[in-house]
């Protein structure tokens, strides 16, 4: 019996201590440093499928609900030109870029499946960029 309880034991302890962060379930997934990687911007027929992008824009989300781009976050450039923050909220799975063009703040739906975060653009058709997680 004593050997079964050391088992569970060092079985749940390595469990515990061995899975990252956002597998396991631990905090807010969208934290971290992530890296465009594709492009969907759809003909308007629904036939759209994500492109490969060659990029080298990255964003990084922390803790406090800000966020800090290498590229410009108010619409789908997809290159690095300078820093770009803003702000995201994870109840409402939005990200509001500062200092865009408009009178009224501008926020954009986001979503996160593991190491896979994509940014959805308003657009007629499907915009919406797609990051690795670095």
């Amino acid at each position: 019996m004593r050997i079964i309880t050391i088992c569970i034991t060092s079985s749940l302890f390595l469990l515990l201590t061995s899975c990252k962060k956002t597998v396991c379930g631990f905090g807010d997934v969208i934290v971290g440093k992530w890296h465009l990687i594709e492009e969907l911007m759809d003909p308007g027929d629904g036939s759209g499928t994500f492109q490969p992008v060659s990029s080298n824009k990255e964003i990084r989300f922390f803790n406090n609900g800000t966020f800090e781009a290498n590229g410009e976050m108010c619409g789908m450039a997809n290159q690095a030109s300078s820093t770009h923050t803003g702000t995201y909220d994870t109840s409402t799975e939005t990200f509001s870029p500062d200092n865009c063009m408009s009178t009224a703040p501008i926020s954009y739906k986001y979503s996160v499946n593991g190491n896979t975060l994509i940014l959805i653009y308003p657009c007629t058709c499907g915009c919406q960029q797609k990051y690795e997680r670095l």
